[in-house]
């Protein structure tokens, strides 16, 4: 079909259905004397978050542009003004913004072909409330791009934290050189190509070694964890087959393990992150899933008295398997304000049969890091801390793993290796090389394990609760 005379060619809601299409091969343009002030108009459901569009799919159009208005969105969500006019026909958008319950959630927005006319100053989607998910896939850009893939109403001040806290994913878009969103934190977005370089959203393909954005915010071995609810914990074997991992056993689905983030700020809104960590099946009645939560406001008695979807800013499945496995998550938050945010292995909360005392009511767990980065980084990070002539405090996961001593010292000087927080610990394994190139008079401690003279290096090697020397010898 060709829509040519309309103000909104296509309007949908506010009953929302979970099954509407619209394409393939529609054309959207403006023609015929009627200025077109959006190709699709989306009304979010008045009563709240019943029926919010999850699976409806516009795809396989173009988007026109014939006497396109560049201070035009393609496709506008927005609420209906009540007394604009009569019925669902007569009625204009609103231009109250929509903070409440109301929400769309879960539209695709696949494979459309949008051409661009001018330099357009608003979105490609553009949306006056709050609770909008929509899923970017594929789509081409011709001519002038878009500012951003959507853009919200600056009177919504932020988003609101994910629909039921499913993380939202926008996937390559061809020859797309805007943002994703004037808010942080919209969505997830795999950028093999680079599209959305430089956006602390995008999520590059491959490991960095030396990642300059890195941030660890949590870093703990499983028995450091703590178990909270009805829970009981016993020391279990690692992949390395250490004494480091924890056995949960549940006597139902309220309890599990937690561990706060060392303060709200720690973890940046909308930046992108990744929750890391070694979940394994229990060797006798092991359940077959757990869950990986970051909650806000969590106490012992936030299973049975707190509403899990205001709670619950993050949460995803995993299979537990008879093997260690290294589960890598990528996620960003929408709204970290005022949160005391802590990370939750555990059930279901809504689902008693998940746990059943006895039969299906344990898992393991290893080692857990939660950290900001470009892409999932290894437990040892890469790159060279230069030591000048005054001791030196050296942290696992901020500091690079070498470390040089090219000053002479004019006297006795000590590495010492230390934490930032309580909950960002030295894994087994950490790794750290300390080298010394230049003389003077003064020794070089490394902490309280060795003394290192000109020419001389060794490397130390954190064990289950220290350090230790791996390895010394000269340069």
């Amino acid at each position: 079909c060709a829509f040519e005379r309309n103000a909104y060619h296509i309007k949908f809601g506010d009953r929302l259905s979970g099954s509407f299409q619209i394409g393939p091969r529609n054309l959207f343009l403006s023609f015929g004397g009627t200025k077109t002030l959006a190709d699709i108009w989306i009304v979010p459901n008045a009563e709240g978050r019943v029926n919010s569009g999850q699976g409806s799919l516009i795809t396989e159009n173009k988007f026109g542009n014939e006497n396109y208005d560049p201070n035009q969105s393609r496709i506008l969500v927005a609420a209906e003004d009540m007394d604009s006019g009569e019925d669902r026909l007569s009625r204009k958008p609103s231009e109250d913004i929509v903070t409440g319950k109301p929400c769309v959630y879960g539209i695709k927005l696949l494979n459309n072909l949008f051409s661009g006319g001018g330099h357009p100053q608003r979105g490609l989607v553009y949306s006056r409330v709050r609770d909008t998910t929509i899923f970017f896939g594929h789509n081409q850009f011709v001519g002038s791009t878009y500012p951003y893939l959507i853009e919200f109403d600056s009177r919504l001040e932020r988003l609101s934290p994910q629909f039921l806290s499913h993380q939202a994913y926008v996937y390559e878009q061809e020859n797309f050189s805007g943002r994703l969103s004037n808010f942080p934190g919209y969505a997830v977005v795999p950028d093999p190509r680079g599209r959305f370089s430089g956006q602390q959203e995008a999520l590059p393909m491959g490991p960095q070694a030396d990642d300059p954005s890195y941030k660890p915010l949590v870093s703990v071995t499983g028995k450091a964890m703590t178990a909270y609810g009805k829970a009981e914990i016993s020391p279990a074997r690692d992949s390395h087959g250490n004494m480091t991992a924890v056995s949960v056993t549940l006597e139902n689905i309220h309890g599990g393990l937690r561990v706060p983030f060392p303060n709200d700020k720690s973890l940046n809104e909308g930046r992108l992150a990744f929750i890391d960590t070694e979940l394994k099946a229990a060797p006798k009645q092991s359940m077959s899933s757990i869950w990986l939560m970051i909650i806000k406001g969590f106490n012992d008695k936030t299973r049975e008295e707190h509403p899990y979807i205001e709670e619950t800013v993050f949460m995803q499945k995993v299979v537990l398997q008879p093997y260690w496995q290294r589960i890598t998550i990528p996620l960003t938050l929408r709204d970290t304000q005022e949160a005391n945010l802590r990370l939750v292995i555990s059930p279901s909360w809504w689902f008693e049969q998940d746990v059943i005392a006895g039969k299906q009511d344990a898992f393991d767990c290893g080692n857990v890091r939660v950290y900001h980065a470009k892409a999932p980084v290894g437990l040892n990070r890469e790159g060279v801390r230069l030591m000048e002539d005054e001791d030196l405090e050296v942290c696992p996961g901020i500091d690079p793993s070498q470390i040089i001593c090219s000053t002479a010292l004019t006297a006795d000087r000590t590495i010492k290796f230390t934490v930032s927080d309580n909950n960002i610990q030295p894994l087994p394994g950490t790794r750290f090389r300390v080298s010394r190139v230049a003389g003077g008079e003064g020794s070089l401690n490394v902490a309280d394990l060795i003394s290192l003279s000109e020419g001389e290096w060794c490397e130390v090697v954190y064990t289950e609760d220290s350090y230790v020397i791996s390895s010394a010898g000269i340069l």
